[in-house]
């Protein structure tokens, strides 16, 4: 085994399959071994004034992030609290796994061996058996592609999704119940993630500092806007391909001299063996785009939290189209097409049991949708990105708590579908950077007219402001 892969965990029966210079501590009758710099903090589940279920929380959260050096008391909050701890955790007790609410920290499992881990990589290479037919349909790395449903490189491993339990006695993954739907109207929604994303971005700004991406799109726009008191924290950064500055590296650098930000445009630089060792720490299971930025990303600063732009697209209807209607059935083919996967006969079996479980929650096909999303989009292509990347060693999604996904997934269809949410959460929080052109989602045959469009915007405010 590698031990090399910082910021990885595994739970294993035997505590002799384990890197020398990993921590290793007893837990649900299984033992937890993880790199040394994975914070773990004892933790108390409380329903109503009762201990409900003890455990521990192993990763980060932002209060944790923001007084690195103070004692690592036990945490004890009330059960419905748990998901609205931020950052990026799972929680590990007597009864089994839970991921945070985007499970952004990734969780693989063997049943046959009752081994979980936060990547194939660090499982033992003699429990994998690898399905070649599936690695070839899913064409990876090359491919832009990933594993759905569960699904990984391996016959005998499968992904926990967000929103289920891993429990130890059997190892057969179970759905949580639903939190409480959020009640009010898109502008109450609106503000209450405005809120959530402003209190966040306080918490992580008193006690470290924060690496941010800019781009021309609403999701960055939105973290930079809750930030917008604490400028003077940020490390601000671009990712460049190729010689000519593209539509991100032109309307960033505009925005980070308009407001004095400390901005870096990074070159992506390939690498061979970098890729490779990326991909690996992925447990294989991504690639494409952020596979080719791993050289840029390598150049984040070690020191700073790099706050990741993901899960905004849950407010932004991503798997809706035109047509769509509340009653429709969705078939697992046209699921598979929307995710824009190949309908290998593992990958239709494993959404149609997927389908059957999340039919049981979902009230009408836009929330199935959303749960598509959730838990497909993010938990199985998004999670296991932030296994690739070891510098910065800490990422979360500002997104990344139970109020804030509630809330987004309750907005209306009308609201989703018009591409507006993120624009009236920049609204709320720093109106003044929508007077900065934001690239909002739109179709390939629209790529040029629309970023021709763009610089000319950008360019007229650039002369404007120059005077």
């Amino acid at each position: 085994m590698d031990r090399l892969y910082a910021n990885q965990f595994l739970l294993t029966p035997s505590p002799s399959a384990v890197p020398e210079e990993w921590q290793t501590q007893p837990v649900g009758g299984q033992h937890l071994a993880h790199c040394p710099t994975i914070p773990i903090r004892n933790l108390t589940l409380n329903a109503g004034e009762h201990p409900h279920e003890r455990g521990l929380l192993v990763g980060w959260t932002p209060g944790l992030l923001a007084a690195p050096d103070a004692p690592q008391a036990a945490l004890s909050v009330r059960s419905e609290e748990l998901g609205d701890l931020g950052g990026r955790w799972v929680f590990v007790h007597e009864a089994g796994v839970r991921l945070d609410p985007a499970g952004s920290f990734s969780v693989v499992y063997s049943a046959e061996h009752r081994t979980a881990a936060s990547s194939p990589a660090v499982m033992p290479p003699d429990q994998l058996e690898a399905d070649t037919n599936l690695e070839r349909a899913i064409g990876l790395p090359e491919e832009r592609a990933w594993y759905p449903f569960g699904l990984t490189p391996y016959r005998n491993v499968r992904r926990l999704l967000p929103g289920h339990l891993l429990p130890f006695d059997t190892f057969e993954p179970v759905r949580l119940p639903r939190s409480p739907s959020l009640v009010g109207d898109d502008n109450a929604l609106l503000d209450c993630i405005a809120q959530r994303l402003r209190e966040q971005a306080l918490t992580l700004v008193a006690g470290c500092g924060l690496s941010i991406p800019l781009t021309a799109g609403v999701d960055t726009r939105m973290i930079l806007a809750s930030l917008r008191d604490h400028t003077e924290s940020i490390w601000s950064f671009t990712f460049q391909a190729g010689s000519r500055p593209g539509l991100d590296v032109f309307t960033a650098g505009y925005l980070a001299e308009r407001l004095g930000l400390d901005h870096h445009v990074l070159p992506r630089v390939r690498s061979d063996e970098v890729e490779r060792r990326w991909f690996e720490r992925t447990g294989r299971s991504v690639a494409a785009g952020s596979l080719r930025n791993a050289g840029a990303t390598a150049q984040l600063p070690r020191d700073r939290v790099y706050l990741k732009g993901i899960a905004g697209e849950l407010g932004r209807g991503f798997y809706y189209r035109p047509g769509d209607r509340p009653g429709m059935s969705l078939s697992v083919e046209e699921i598979v097409t929307r995710l824009r996967l190949p309908p290998h006969e593992t990958v239709l079996s494993a959404g149609r049991h997927w389908l059957e479980g999340a039919q049981t929650e979902a009230s009408d096909a836009f929330e199935l949708l959303d749960m598509l999303y959730l838990e497909n989009r993010l938990g199985c292509w998004a999670a296991p990105i932030l296994l690739g990347n070891t510098v910065p060693p800490v990422s979360i999604w500002p997104q990344n708590q139970r109020t804030v996904l509630e809330a987004m997934r309750a907005l209306s269809p009308e609201t989703k579908r018009q591409q507006s949410a993120g624009l009236r959460v920049v609204e709320r929080l720093w109106p003044d950077l929508l007077t900065v052109p934001i690239n909002t989602p739109f179709g390939a045959f629209k790529r040029e007219k629309r970023m021709k469009r763009i610089r000319q915007k950008v360019r007229r405010l650039t002369k404007r402001s120059r005077g």
